[in-house]
């Protein structure tokens, strides 16, 4: 038995052996041009803590998954998100309309609007009934951590959620929002880095029902 034992041992060291040096020998895969920076995005959690109480009553923020998902197929193209754009981010929150454009493109169907909140957040969606998404995204510095992002979006958003989450045209008009935020460097330059953060507002209008009194 302590023979048979001893042999099983070896065997299993030599097969150990073998896949190591077959790993060694293996091809690495390339690295991206802008790797993302591993960093559980806590941002929407922190919005959420900085609205007033009457903002809650309007609106709450998500970590949206697809909206995540886009964000990063674009934070991690260097030709979208290049490395100017990343060493130049700076800690106040400004939209990038060329960022904004290709995050909206990754996005099959919808309709979205990037520019115009004063006139998109007082109009009612084709059919008087529907789905509308206004799409912002920013490219901040990486040196912020995540509370400090949440504090940008929120000082230039915050005017917006105090005056304009009305009712549009009467009609019930329901708003949510989602936020997600990835972090990326460029591997020429890995000692820069940037955030890339995404909000979209939801806005959902239906013609209200008739009910007996």
């Amino acid at each position: 038995m302590k023979l048979k034992k001893i042999a099983s041992l070896a065997l299993a060291g030599i097969m150990a052996v073998s896949m190591l040096a077959g790993c060694k020998g293996a091809t690495e895969p390339t690295e991206p041009e802008n790797p993302v920076v591993p960093s559980a995005s806590g941002v929407a959690s922190y919005l959420n803590d900085m609205l007033t109480s009457d903002q809650r009553k309007k609106i709450s923020f998500e970590d949206d998954s697809t909206l995540r998902a886009n964000t990063l197929a674009i934070a991690t193209d260097s030709n979208v998100v290049t490395p100017t754009k990343i060493t130049g981010a700076t800690t106040a929150a400004s939209a990038d309309p060329s960022v904004t454009k290709k995050v909206v493109d990754e996005y099959a169907s919808g309709s979205f609007e990037t520019t115009n909140w004063s006139t998109w957040v007082d109009a009612t969606p084709a059919g008087n009934d529907g789905i509308d998404y206004y799409l912002a995204t920013y490219v901040l510095d990486g040196d912020m951590t995540e509370v400090n992002v949440a504090d940008a979006i929120y000082t230039v958003w915050n005017n917006s959620f105090n005056n304009d989450l009305d009712n549009v045209n009467s009609k019930d008009t329901v708003w949510s929002g989602d936020v997600a935020a990835v972090k990326v460097y460029n591997s020429k330059n890995a000692d820069d880095t940037a955030w890339v953060v995404s909000v979209m507002i939801t806005k959902t209008i239906t013609n209200g029902t008739n009910t007996q009194v």
